[in-house]
């Protein structure tokens, strides 16, 4: 599987309704939303990334875990400073930290 910057949508939804994650970030409701916004990303790492995988030496559970709360903390950190980038930017810079990873640094 090719995995393109156009095929990750989390950062255009995000971006497409930027003053409302940017005001759940801020508000006392960040605990709930942090366990749901990553339980989502978990469930799609395991039906879109991992599953296809056959070369996993590693619980694929645990592996979703990494991925859902590292997207949790990139999206975040764009939240944070203020939506600098485009939705388009942040897909392209996921990429390259999965490469990054993969490439193991």
């Amino acid at each position: 599987m090719h995995l393109t910057s156009n095929a990750i949508k989390i950062f255009a939804h995000v971006e497409k309704h930027s003053k409302f994650y940017a005001l759940i970030v801020k508000s006392k409701v960040l605990n709930s939303f942090q366990s749901e916004i990553c339980t989502t990303l978990k469930t799609l790492a395991l039906e879109d990334l991992i599953a296809k995988r056959t070369d996993l030496t590693v619980d694929p559970h645990l592996l979703a875990s990494f991925y859902s709360y590292a997207i949790y903390g990139i999206i975040l950190e764009w939240i944070n400073g203020g939506f600098k980038h485009s939705s388009i930017f942040m897909a392209e810079q996921l990429l390259e930290i999965i490469k990054m990873k993969r490439g193991n640094l």
